[in-house]
């Protein structure tokens, strides 16, 4: 039997961030700013920092500064966390579901 590794206490497991509603849930201190929101609303899987500030109109040394913070705030070393961190602050709250009332 392969024993899990042990997680850090400073890091949020991906399970905490994948099965949270709202993102004030993973660490209620944390937020925000407009600029560092922008960065995630133009993040996608296959994208660079550079289409990233190209979009946004800056260098991408800034957008590289934003998402660090955004790391930093929110715990996330990988990738795929912040993609859950965007869903988290873009469609908190807006059920996925087919039977949901919206």
């Amino acid at each position: 039997m392969i024993k899990p590794k042990k997680l850090s206490s400073q890091i949020v497991p991906a399970e905490k961030i994948r099965y949270r509603t709202y993102y004030h849930e993973i660490h209620p201190g944390a937020y925000l700013t407009v600029k560092e929101k922008e960065c995630l609303r133009y993040m996608d899987p296959i994208s660079t920092y550079a289409d990233v500030a190209e979009k946004m109109g800056l260098s991408r040394r800034t957008v590289e500064a934003h998402i660090q913070k955004i790391r930093e705030k929110f715990h996330c070393k990988r990738r795929y966390e912040l993609f859950r961190l965007r869903e988290l602050v873009f469609y908190e709250g807006k059920s996925t579901s087919p039977n949901a009332e919206n």
